[in-house]
């Protein structure tokens, strides 16, 4: 990794989106403030002029239909999270073939974009996901960077957060401050 005082602009990727059951209890303490789609839009509004990406969760797109229209209506780019936000790595190869041919079916054609990455949930893998991966010809993407790896200087293509996290919009929010005013480092 290379660290440098100069703040490149990583893609910011919003892991979760449209995610409605198998709420961690992170997820579960955000929503006693604000519904997820609201926490959604409140990061979207903190990314205005961001290159941003959305780690989408199947299951939930049929019962979210303001979150899917909000994701037309602002053209984002959409990419797999996974049918369900489950530990797919416990799983065989059939499987996890099942749920992603499912859930890439069910984003592409919700959103009419062609779905070339899964972000697996957790971050966890298996050696049967990269097979999977590569037979559906979908990149499996591992970026751990999160917003604190940005403040500490250290550049990376592409960063994930929890939209309903205020850490990580906190941690945005200082991150855009210092691309706009490097002096401030």
């Amino acid at each position: 990794m290379k660290i440098s005082k100069k703040y490149m602009k990583p893609r910011i990727v919003l892991h979760d989106v449209c995610q409605t059951v198998f709420l961690s209890s992170s997820q579960i303490k955000a929503i006693n403030s604000m519904s997820l789609f609201d926490w959604f839009k409140k990061a979207m509004n903190l990314l205005d002029n961001q290159k941003v990406k959305l780690a989408v969760v199947a299951e939930g797109l049929s019962q979210e239909t303001k979150w899917v229209q909000f994701i037309k209506d602002n053209k984002l780019e959409v990419q797999c999270h996974g049918m369900w936000h489950i530990e797919m790595h416990k799983f065989d190869y059939k499987r996890i073939y099942e749920d992603l041919v499912l859930a890439k079916g069910i984003i592409e054609n919700t959103f009419d974009q062609k779905i070339t990455e899964f972000h697996p949930p957790k971050l966890k893998v298996c050696p049967a996901m990269y097979e999977v991966c590569k037979d559906l010809q979908m990149n499996l993407v591992l970026a751990r960077w999160r917003p604190d790896h940005l403040l500490q200087g250290i550049n990376v293509p592409e960063v994930y957060i929890h939209y309903w996290s205020q850490r990580h919009l906190n941690q945005i929010r200082e991150v855009l401050i210092r691309q706009q005013s490097p002096e401030k480092l």
